[in-house]
């Protein structure tokens, strides 16, 4: 049977994507592998240069195009040339860093052009990696992203094996690789074709939302102004062998990262910007000590090596998890906050070069003292910035829902029979599927389910069905709110605002009956008059964070739940997962573990979902 990407779980397609595109970037311009025959000392770090440049214009470039196109439905197409001129860069740019060896007469002409196409291909898939991941929810992303790097390591050791033009060749085609598997049926959308999010700041204007993140920019561009200075100054002088200078501080770092990087994600409670620092800044000045007490012993510049990539792995582990996740929830377009980030990160790395080269060409000892002063700089500035609370998310014991976030969260609320929200859409079994109304189907396995035949359990968004809104619990003759307890979101019916399984059967959404509504119908109807629902005080997200919350503060009288168990009940109860649970209510993600290991067994579920069908079976019970 012939091999078909499609075939693998969504989470590994996109690792190996991710896998990809951090391969090429290692291999390009973190290796030797490029340098068959080796002209000058540092000769990757000085195509390094170039690339630091091209990556901060080709992401303002980024920015630029997006403000220009934003609101006019153009995003799509923007996009996909945004991935065919990076992948084609990114290409081109191996290809003449490793052609630039072979002939000194070539070496500063090919140097320059390699390195300002590496930077280009860098900035813009790595732009356009982080728009996708911004489209998926926090358990995706946590556990998607560690894998990613995973596989990176893997391929760069690989290849770090292979000498000659096929190292070159298979650097070349690793971005091809990863902008295809880019535009393969993506995540369920969290984020509008034109990358616009939702969240507080979903509706600001984009000099809004950039002066939101200007003090983030200034601490990543100072973070990777000492990296690459201290890259530099710890580089070996007096031997180049691939296997000291490369290889063993590469893979050391690569494993100690990811140990320590995973390990963090569990224990620490604040995995946001700030860890940028907290990460960053101890091995900057563990590595300082390195280079500045001299031991006599040549592998001291190796350990130190290491020590910077271990800072490096761990900055970019947290962009990747943290960067999505904001984007998501406070609602800054991914292209503004993924393109302000690679600005930042390739003006660093491009002054930083400018300034360390020729003090190590001619072998000045201050370059050691300089990278002092560099993360004495990080560290001034993270004491003066580092505690924004722009860069936190936004917490609150229970957040409410936004309107628009009431829409996207639906598909982790439906039932059993929807098991993921970032599933490709039109994929065969579960997940989303694009119904025939331009709304979505959620747990079908037909791409084109028409609302009407939406079965029970199941999800429509924004269909033209007999209510038109958003309906969940469905039963099988059509999205409507009439049976087993359904939800309308958004009716148009008769100038309606907004129902909450109304009708004969009366049931609460997912069947927490709590209070009847005046009228008719004997469910809930959030701040209507009578049955119809015809006027709404609060916002469908707000009732129904309020529904979730009414929900568990039951379940702690029942079952003698804590306080902090009726919180985190609330959010399970909302389908939240244990990572936003985590971030949002400032816990490690072991704390959070532990409490819903309490909650499931005071109830006698084992799951997430066995919690929320004990719930519905319990309260129609008592009804």
């Amino acid at each position: 049977m012939a091999f078909s990407l499609k075939a693998l779980p969504l989470q590994l397609r996109r690792s190996v994507g991710l896998g990809c595109y951090l391969a090429w970037v290692y291999c390009s311009l973190f290796s030797c592998g490029l340098v068959p025959v080796v002209i000058r000392l540092c000769s990757i770090e000085r195509s390094w240069v170039y690339s630091g440049i091209g990556e901060a214009i080709a992401a303002i470039a980024v920015i630029v195009v997006y403000a220009l196109l934003r609101g006019r439905g153009r995003g799509e197409a923007a996009q996909h040339m945004i991935g065919a001129l990076g992948a084609g860069c990114a290409c081109i740019g191996s290809v003449l860093v490793w052609v630039s060896h072979l002939d000194i007469s070539w070496y500063d002409a090919l140097t320059v052009a390699g390195g300002l196409c590496c930077g280009t291909g860098l900035s813009l898939l790595g732009i356009l990696w982080g728009s996708r991941f911004s489209y998926c929810d926090e358990e995706h992303i946590e556990s998607t992203v560690p894998l990613s790097f995973v596989i990176s390591f893997v391929v760069y050791f690989v290849l770090l094996a292979v000498k000659g033009p096929l190292f070159m060749v298979v650097d070349a085609v690793l971005p091809v690789v990863s902008a295809w598997i880019v535009f393969r049926p993506r995540c369920g959308r969290n984020v509008s074709a034109d990358g616009e999010a939702v969240g507080a700041l979903a509706h600001v204007g984009l000099r809004k939302q950039f002066s939101h993140l200007v003090s983030l920019f200034v601490l990543y561009f100072l973070i990777w102004f000492q990296i690459a200075l201290f890259r530099v100054a710890s580089s070996p002088m007096t031997y180049g062998g691939r296997f000291m200078h490369y290889l063993v501080p590469f893979s050391i770092a690569a494993v100690l990262a990811i140990a320590a990087f995973l390990t963090c994600m569990r224990q620490t409670r604040f995995l946001n910007f700030t860890f940028l620092y907290r990460w960053s800044v101890p091995l900057m000045i563990i590595g300082c000590g390195l280079l500045l007490i001299d031991l006599g012993i040549p592998e001291q510049h190796s350990a130190a090596y290491a020590v910077n990539f271990i800072a490096m792995f761990g900055v970019q582990m947290c962009v990747w998890v943290v960067a999505p996740k904001y984007a998501r929830r406070i609602g800054v377009s991914p292209f503004v906050l993924f393109g302000g980030l690679f600005a930042a990160e390739g003006l660093g790395i491009f002054l930083a070069l400018i300034l360390s080269l020729p003090l190590f060409d001619v072998g000045a000892p201050a370059l050691a003292n300089l990278t002092l002063i560099a993360t004495g700089a990080v560290a001034l500035v993270a004491m003066l910035v580092g505690f924004n609370p722009r860069w936190l998310f936004l917490s609150d014991a229970v957040r409410r829902f936004t309107d628009a976030e009431f829409a996207m969260s639906l598909p982790r609320l439906a039932c059993s029979t929807c098991v993921s929200p970032c599933s490709d859409a039109g994929a065969a079994g579960n997940g989303v599927a694009r119904s025939a109304a331009g709304g979505c189907a959620s747990g079908t396995d037909a791409p084109a389910a028409p609302v009407s035949a939406v079965a029970h359990g199941t999800l429509a968004v924004g269909g033209l069905g007999a209510m038109g809104g958003v309906a969940i619990g469905a039963n099988a003759s059509g999205a409507s709110a009439n049976a087993s307890g359904g939800v309308t979101a958004g009716a148009n019916d008769a100038g309606s605002g907004v129902e909450y399984g109304v009708a004969a059967s009366g049931g609460m959404p997912f069947g927490f009956a709590s209070s009847s509504a005046p009228g008719s119908a004997s469910g809930f109807a959030a701040g209507a008059a009578s049955g119809s629902g015809s006027a709404v005080p609060l916002s469908a997200g707000e009732e129904l964070a309020s529904i979730f919350e009414k929900t568990a503060e039951e379940l702690q009288l029942r079952y003698g739940l804590t306080e902090r168990e009726t919180q985190i009940a609330a959010l399970l109860l909302s389908g939240r997962s244990r990572p936003f649970i985590r971030d949002e209510l400032v816990i490690s993600l072991n704390t959070v573990h532990a409490h819903a290991r309490s909650i499931y067994s005071k109830c006698g579920v084992h799951s997430q979902q066995e919690f929320m069908d004990f719930v519905h079976l319990d309260s129609r019970e008592g009804e």
